[in-house]
Parts: C-alpha cells; sequence; structure tokens
C-alpha cells in the first residue's frame, strides 16, 4: 500500500521552509526520481544518489530521523532538539568557518529534518567531509540551548491557557492514552535538567548511521557515491536508538467527549477516527482526496442544505505506529445530535458511492493544485526521494502522483471511506453548553458512550450507552444513601401530621407508617377536623403475601392490582425493587423545574400503573412524581422536599410531601423517623 500521508505529515515543515526556495512545478523534473539510486553500507547508513547529469553543481541532503514518542527518559531532548533544529542557530563543526565555507563556495543551510549543502562538484570530498562530521558531532553551545530551552518556555506557555488546547492535549489522551507525549507539556523542571553536557550524550546515542540518509543530487556517478560516502561515513558504529514504549488505547465503541465550555464562542465538534498501523502505512493520495471530498459533502449538507455549521476543516496527524483523521465542524446553532446525525449519514453516502463524479473530480484538481504549489526544486525533490526510502515507496510514487491522483475510481475512495470512516470506533469530541444541550446528549445516548470532562481532564459525568431510566433510579438510589445503608434499616416508624384542603376546606391528618424488612408494611391516618372530631381514615397492611385496606366502611382484602400497588409501598425505598418488579421506563426529557436541571422519566408497573419523575441533573434526588391509576384519585402530583437524614443512618428521606390531585391538596410533614425500636411483628397480622 502506498504511504504518502507520512509525507504530507511529517514533511510539512519541510515545506513551509522551502516557500520561496522552489522553482515552480515541473513534471520532467519530477519524472527524474525515478532514476535515484539507494545503498545501505554496512552501518545502515542509507546512500541516495541521483544522478542528474548536471555538472553546475551537487546538492547533497543529510537526514537523521529522530522519534516522535519515546519514553520519558528522552521526551525532553526530543523536543528541544526539534526546536534547535527550527531555530536559525547554525554552528560549524570545530576547524570550520563561515569563510572558509565562502572561499570553497559551500552554501550550508538547515531545516527542521537535518542539513543540506550546495556545493561545486570537484568539492564534493570537503561538503561530505563537513556532513559527517556534523552528523557525529554536536555543535550546539550551551549559550544557544540554554537561548533555545527559554524560548521553548515561551512557546509552551502559550499553549497552557487556552481552553481549545487543552482539550485537544485531553482528547488525544483518549487515543493514545494518558502518558503519551502528545498529552502534556514539558515542566520547567524537566527543561532545565538538559543542560548541555546531557544534550550532548543524548545527541550521541540517537544521531546514529542507521537512522541517517544521505542524498546526492548531481553529475555523480553510482562508484564514486558508494566510494565518497563510505569514505566519510562506514566508520560510525551503528547502534539501535530507542522506539516508542506508547500504546494505544482500544476503543470498542464511539465515545463523546463532552468538554462545557465554548472556546471559540460557539459549539465545536472534532469526529476524530483512530487508525493504528504498524509499520504505519496508509494509502495517501486517496485518502487525501477522500478528505477534500468529505468536506465537500458535509459542506453541502451541513452549510448549505441545513445552514447547521459555518465551518469545516479537516486534519491528518500520525506519530509513525498511530494515527488519525479529524472532521472539525463549527456550528451556528447548539445542534450537536443533529450534526453528527447528518455527519454519519454523508459518510455512509461516501462509502455507498453515492456521490457526485463532479465532487470527485473537484477534489482531485484541488489536490492536485496543492502538490504542485511545492515546484520541484532540488530542495523539495530530495524530501520526496527521502521520503521514499524512509517509507518504503516505488521510486515511481511521486512522479506518477498526479496520474495516480487522476486515475483514482470512485470505487478506490469508496473502498477507503470503509475502510478507515469507521465511526464505531471513533471519538466524538463536543464543546458546548452541558445543561442546554442535556436533551441532544439523551438522544446520542442510545448509540454512544457520553463523557463529561472537566478542563484539568478528569471526568465529571459518564452517559452511558443505552441510557435509561434505570441508570436515573442508580443515581436516585444512591443520592439518597446508596444500596449498602438502605439495607441495613431492618426497622422504621414514621410519624407525620398534615394539612388537608378540599374544595376550600381545611383539614388537618395524622398518620403513622412502619416497616419492617424485608416486607411488612403498616399505615394509618386520621383525619382531624378542628374542634370537632377526630375520623379513622385508613389503615393498611402487607405481611409480604397479603394486603388488608381497613375503612370506616370495613376491611377489605385487596388482590390484583390493588395487591400489587400495597406491595410496592412495602419497601422503604421501593426504587431498589423496580426492576426485579419488571417496572418498564422510558427517559422522556431533560427539563428545568425550580432553576435547576432535571431528567423527566416515565415508570410503569405490572399494576398499570404509570407515574412521571422528576430527578435532579447532578444531585440525583427525586423532586417531583406525577401518578396515574384508578386506586386513588386517579391522577395525581407528589412534590418532595426537604431531604434530611434519617437519625445517623446515611439514609436521607423527604421531609415534606405536597400532594396535588382535582380539587385537593395534601401538605405532610414528617415529625419523627425511629429506627432504633424494634417494631412488634404483629403490627403486620392480618386476620
Amino acid at each position: 500500500m502506498k504511504r504518502f500521508l507520512v509525507f504530507l505529515l511529517v514533511m510539512k515543515l519541510f515545506i513551509t521552509a522551502l516557500v520561496g526556495q522552489n522553482k515552480e512545478f515541473d513534471q520532467e523534473s519530477l519524472d527524474k526520481i525515478k532514476e535515484y539510486q539507494a545503498y545501505d553500507l554496512e552501518n545502515g547508513f542509507k546512500v541516495i544518489n541521483l544522478n542528474n547529469e548536471d555538472s553546475s553543481h551537487v546538492f547533497l541532503r543529510l537526514y537523521t530521523e529522530l522519534p516522535q514518542n519515546v519514553n520519558k527518559q528522552y521526551r525532553t531532548f526530543i523536543e528541544i532538539e526539534q526546536e534547535l533544529r527550527n531555530s536559525p542557530y547554525l554552528n560549524l563543526p570545530k576547524g570550520w568557518t563561515n569563510k572558509n565555507l565562502d572561499e570553497l563556495k559551500l552554501k550550508l543551510r538547515k531545516d527542521h529534518f537535518g542539513y543540506y549543502i550546495t556545493s561545486p562538484l570537484e568539492q564534493l570530498d570537503t561538503a561530505m567531509s563537513l556532513l559527517s562530521e556534523l552528523l557525529v558531532y554536536p555543535v550546539v553551545t550551551a549559550n544557544i540551548l540554554n537561548k533555545v530551552k527559554s524560548e521553548y518556555k515561551i512557546k509552551r506557555d502559550s499553549l497552557k491557557d487556552p481552553v481549545e488546547l487543552r482539550i485537544e492535549r485531553i482528547t488525544k489522551g483518549l487515543i493514545y492514552g494518558e502518558e503519551h507525549p502528545l498529552t502534556r507539556l514539558l515542566s520547567d523542571k524537566e527543561i532545565d535538567a538538559l543542560i548541555i553536557s546531557k544534550y550532548e550524550d543524548y545527541y550521541y546515542h540517537f544521531y546514529r548511521p542507521n537512522n541517517s540518509y544521505l542524498l546526492i543530487m548531481g553529475a555523480v556517478t553510482e562508484e564514486r557515491a558508494v566510494m565518497v560516502s563510505r569514505k566519510y561515513f562506514d566508520n560510525l558504529k551503528k547502534k539501535e536508538p530507542p522506539v516508542s514504549d506508547y500504546k494505544l488505547n482500544k476503543l470498542e465503541e464511539t465515545k463523546v467527549a463532552f468538554f462545557d465550555t465554548l472556546a471559540t464562542g460557539q459549539y465545536e465538534l472534532s469526529m476524530i477516527f483512530p487508525f493504528a498501523l504498524h509499520p504505519f502505512t496508509f494509502d495517501y493520495e486517496k485518502s487525501e482526496l477522500l478528505s477534500i471530498l468529505i468536506q465537500k459533502v458535509l459542506k453541502k449538507k451541513l452549510i448549505t442544505e441545513n445552514g447547521l455549521v459555518n465551518e469545516i476543516t479537516a486534519k491528518f496527524q500520525n506519530d509513525k505506529i498511530s494515527g488519525n483523521y479529524s472532521l472539525n465542524i463549527k456550528m451556528t446553532q447548539d445542534s450537536i445530535e443533529k450534526v453528527i446525525h447528518l455527519a454519519i449519514e454523508s459518510m455512509d453516502v461516501l462509502k455507498k458511492g453515492n456521490f457526485l463524479q463532479e465532487e470527485l473530480d473537484q477534489s482531485k484538481q484541488e489536490l492536485i493544485e496543492q502538490f504542485k504549489k511545492q515546484g520541484s526544486g532540488e530542495n523539495y525533490i530530495s524530501s520526496l526521494i527521502i521520503n521514499s526510502e524512509r517509507n518504503n515507496l516505488s521510486p515511481n510514487y511521486y512522479a506518477n502522483f498526479v496520474k495516480d491522483i487522476n486515475g483514482t475510481t470512485k470505487q478506490g475512495v469508496q473502498l477507503l471511506a470503509g475502510k478507515y470512516l469507521s465511526y464505531q470506533s471513533s471519538i466524538f469530541m463536543v464543546m458546548g453548553k452541558w445543561y442546554p444541550s442535556l436533551n441532544d446528549v439523551l438522544k446520542l445516548s442510545k448509540n454512544y458512550r457520553i463523557e463529561l470532562f472537566n478542563i484539568d481532564g478528569t471526568i465529571r459525568r459518564i452517559i452511558p450507552k443505552g441510557f435509561s431510566g434505570f441508570h436515573i433510579l442508580d443515581d436516585y438510589i444512591n443520592a439518597v444513601g446508596g444500596k449498602s445503608s438502605i439495607s441495613k434499616l431492618k426497622d422504621l416508624s414514621i410519624s407525620l401530621t398534615g394539612k388537608y384542603e378540599m374544595n376550600g376546606e381545611e383539614l388537618f391528618i395524622k398518620g403513622e407508617i412502619k416497616h419492617k424488612a424485608p416486607d411488612n408494611y403498616y399505615q394509618n391516618y386520621s383525619l382531624i377536623r378542628p374542634e370537632k372530631d377526630t375520623i379513622f381514615l385508613n389503615m393498611q397492611v402487607y405481611d409480604g403475601e397479603r394486603g388488608l385496606d381497613s375503612t370506616m366502611q370495613g376491611n377489605k382484602y385487596l388482590s390484583g392490582n390493588t395487591l400489587e400497588l400495597l406491595k410496592y409501598k412495602s419497601i422503604i425505598v421501593p426504587s431498589t425493587k423496580f426492576r426485579e418488579w419488571n417496572y418498564k421506563t422510558k427517559v422522556l426529557r431533560a427539563d428545568t423545574l425550580n432553576s435547576s436541571y432535571v431528567f423527566v422519566v416515565e415508570f410503569t408497573n405490572p399494576a398499570k400503573q404509570k407515574f412521571i419523575d422528576f430527578y435532579d441533573v447532578d444531585k440525583g434526588l427525586r423532586y417531583k412524581r406525577i401518578i396515574e391509576d384508578a386506586a386513588y384519585l386517579n391522577k395525581r402530583t407528589i412534590v418532595y422536599k426537604q431531604y434530611r437524614e434519617i437519625g445517623n443512618e446515611g439514609v436521607i428521606y423527604p421531609y415534606y410531601q405536597l400532594i396535588t390531585g382535582k380539587e385537593t391538596a395534601i401538605k405532610l410533614m414528617i415529625r419523627e423517623i425511629n429506627t432504633k425500636n424494634r417494631i412488634d411483628k404483629r403490627v403486620f397480622d392480618i386476620e
């Protein structure tokens, strides 16, 4: 498989450095790439020769490949060394001066990837000698090292605070692992520890012949290229430099990483598609073509047709052992679920090949123009050749680039989309507002796991895939004390009073409720008419199997749904048994209630009772319940307030309930809950 992605990613800095230095694109110059020859010296040093019969000068490039990610011991050196390569500081080995170079007509320059020299052909040996010394001996002074370290700190500090950059590091941690260098910045202590002596030790460790390349371009025969290379580089000792010890996280399914912030003032979505191929390979010309085409299809769907988005960009990233492709979408409104849905729909269009040939042709032309903009001068040609060797590409690869792009078919793009655009194991990173987006989150949770992150990388909340009312119920059970504490409550006596309003008349209620684990239940209510009398209102008893309902009209042994409803009351915290009792549940929506965000959940039970609960999104507490059944007033609403701990038992209970129905209102206040006194079992006897 062709692997031009590595070129795009690793060579971008090459391209930046070469702007203004390359002549305009010339296919004839590019065709000469096919003629290069490559040889390995015994120590692994790679020599690449392109005899172009140009005797006016010889062009030499020395490139040593440094790993992007190694273990912590070497990370500081790698990052500072990359900064040194990018810096304008250019020192010479001992014995060399700029005056010498001018006299010899040697033009020495450097870029992010190493050194290159333009030299008269007759000075080839001299130029090679200079490059060999630059490979073997570090030419950085302590003064320059300290300057670059200071500059690096300034650059690093500029990356600390911007929210979008902090979020990017957290997201990379989800893909690459929390210990990966991409997820954190170097500290002052780490940077200051790299003194010149340590720098030199690391330099000797990493600059080896077997990770270095030398390209010779000019009227130099194969024999001479090999001979002069052996003369100056054959005596260098081979040694394997350290390799990366980082491993990718294995993503089993799509995850939504939500950040409760609008870093740029608008909702943003990044769809990140990780892939791990070792050695790293990628069919670039089709993949970059796919990227351009994806953006065209998405812009048409999300911007032109729906107006949901105002900007879409894309990028590839890799570190030679892993990589990802990310689509970055800036939204015009809070429409996360719809944008994700339409984006996935658009990708399915690509996988099925249902895009216009015109769109593919436009994408081809854009990519070819991007390629041609780099020109075909020696600097750029040399980078293409070295990249071909680094990644085992055919010598024809770049020479045929324009032809290959033009020849890419719909089927080729379609196959690549099917292989790499796997949103079933990707990350959707959202920057938005958590609470206003909760209804979108609920829709997304049908198919995806959502993790709400703090900016420090800790997780504040998880909404699992398949989020249901039972998940919300679990939060409620934990909020009121947890199953462990609840299970320790064996005997519970509740004394309460209340005010009963009906048709404008005000009465008072006195009540008593008793629970004895596991499922004995007793309740007794009396109605008090001030300055008149006290009227027995209702008594209910459940002994674990049978139920009795007693009123002034007499006793009634319960059965069917009425017995089932009484059984549901018998548990101290009935929610702990909803699954066992085969309750059905459905999350209806997210909403607000008394300035709090709540989940609104519907439950139905085998007794044909339906109720709708309102649970605090963060605290988990239930604030309200709307009940529909035939047992009591048909439809009523209960508001729960004043949650307090029951003694020191670790369980909290709503001490105030407001029950409203048609033309009725009951305000119940718990006066005492006793857990210390054991309840006589005979209280629950049913004769």
